[in-house]
């Protein structure tokens, strides 16, 4: 069951996840199984407060997305907010892909946009075309992001610097001037599969 008292000042990857209950101030993990990545585990065990900080002592941040052309073409851009401070690329580029799916999921609509081409879609202008209009299963789209990234199928720069090793640790914290910190990932060749 997924209930949301009010739904706007919560995560979008917390109220869409219908393993986790919301209720006034508290997001708490529902019984089930399944895979969970850290991010997963940390609103899991964390009771979010309504400004997006954690009362648990964990910093969060929020990342911006670009997705850019080899040609410095942004072709889109999105932001997630309640992620950790310190993540791991791994972790980010899982998180990503996560969220993608869990939009696309909400939805069913005939066109997905994400960082990887699910297996049977045709691209599009905007996205990929989903002649069936299924749900996505975000593990298997996140494993194929993650082998990409390591043939170099995509890079990705944050704070105009680019990241080479999944398991290297990002600081998320903001800007001196304030701002959310900007990754671009720069698709090289199309990502296909999951």
């Amino acid at each position: 069951m997924h209930l949301a008292v009010d739904p706007s000042p919560w995560p979008r990857s917390v109220l869409l996840d219908p393993r986790v209950a919301v209720s006034g101030k508290t997001a708490r993990w529902l019984t089930g199984g399944g895979t969970l990545d850290r991010h997963t585990q940390i609103e899991r065990e964390h009771d979010w407060s309504r400004d997006g900080q954690s009362r648990t002592g964990v910093d969060v941040a929020t990342m911006t997305y670009r997705d850019v052309t080899p040609t410095g073409k942004e072709v889109d851009r999105w932001t997630l907010p309640n992620v950790p401070e310190r993540i791991t690329v791994r972790e980010m580029v899982r998180l990503r892909v996560r969220e993608e799916v869990a939009r696309h999921n909400a939805t069913l609509g005939p066109v997905f946009q994400g960082l990887v081409q699910p297996t049977g879609t045709e691209l599009g202008l905007n996205g990929y075309r989903m002649p069936d209009r299924r749900q996505l299963d975000w593990g298997k789209q996140a494993d194929v992001a993650e082998e990409a990234f390591g043939r170099n199928g995509f890079f990705i720069l944050v704070r105009d610097k680019q990241v080479e090793n999944l398991d290297e640790v990002i600081d998320l914290s903001t800007n001196v001037d304030g701002s959310d910190v900007d990754i671009a990932f720069i698709k090289l060749v199309q990502l296909v599969g999951g």
